[in-house]
């Protein structure tokens, strides 16, 4: 999703912090995580730093999935909520029926 308030901008910020963090916790340099998710460096960076008024979802996943990070904690933050709500009360309720 586009990033249209400051709220938004501090999601991102967040964000990448996460990002940062873990990845910087498991000692793993831009250019290692580029290597396990396919994601340029470069991207990652941009990411991190808050570059990006959008993030596609793939991205996030590969980088949730090899930093073992909340997926739908950064679909939050990425500004992907109706997503994120939609795809769980969506099953819920087929469930029910």
């Amino acid at each position: 999703m586009k990033c249209k308030t400051q709220e938004d901008q501090n999601n991102f910020i967040k964000l990448g912090n996460l990002i940062r963090e873990a990845r910087t916790e498991r000692d793993m340099s831009l250019r290692e995580l580029y290597a396990l998710t396919g994601i340029n460096h470069k991207t990652i960076h941009k990411i991190e730093t808050a570059g990006y008024k959008t993030i596609n979802p793939i991205l996030l996943a590969k980088i949730s999935n090899v930093l073992k990070l909340d997926f739908v904690k950064m679909m939050i933050l990425a500004g992907y909520f109706e997503v994120v709500f939609k795809l769980r009360y969506e099953n819920i309720s087929n469930e029910r029926k």
